[in-house]
């Protein structure tokens, strides 16, 4: 028996609707962690990690990094805590603007529950200087709004 032209047309539709479905239900945003890291740590010039990644398709795509920790350099002295932690980094941006060749645009950046410690040795070695030798040399992004949530009060952090 051969198939209708209906029951074709339906295969064709059908089954990479199938396929998408399944390839969703199964994806995980996690398995670019790797290559995450090593980017913002080649541009900051120091070891940066993330827990976990959540990413948001829609007419802008919204990133979130879980449990967000910029190291220290690497000659820094070992004990110290971290330059920063951030329980979650979200970041927002206007993909089809970008493709429309109007630079990049961040319609948002949310910090959740940053720690950071910014230290400065007796030498003058200081932690929060970042080295930019990795970074892409593009124009500076335009960003829209920078919220900040539930921060420690300053008098919290070591002296």
């Amino acid at each position: 028996m051969v198939p209708s032209r209906s029951s074709r047309l339906l295969a064709w539709i059908g089954i990479p609707i199938l396929l998408l479905g399944v390839l969703a239900a199964v994806w995980n945003w996690d398995w670019f962690i790797p290559v995450v890291q090593s980017m913002a740590s080649k541009s900051l010039g120091r070891p940066v990690t993330i827990g976990h990644l959540h990413v948001a398709l829609g007419r802008h795509i919204t990133v979130t990094a879980d449990d967000v920790v910029v190291a220290n350099p690497p000659e820094w002295p070992e004990g110290d805590p971290p330059l920063a932690r951030v329980q979650h980094l979200t970041i927002e941006t206007a993909l089809l603007l970008y493709l429309r060749g109007d630079g990049l645009v961040l319609p948002l950046i949310a910090v959740d529950r940053p720690v950071v410690y910014a230290a400065k040795q007796p030498d003058g070695t200081a932690n929060f200087k970042i080295s930019t030798g990795g970074g892409s040399g593009g124009t500076t992004p335009k960003i829209g709004k920078l919220e900040i949530t539930d921060a420690p009060p300053a008098s919290s952090y070591p002296s």
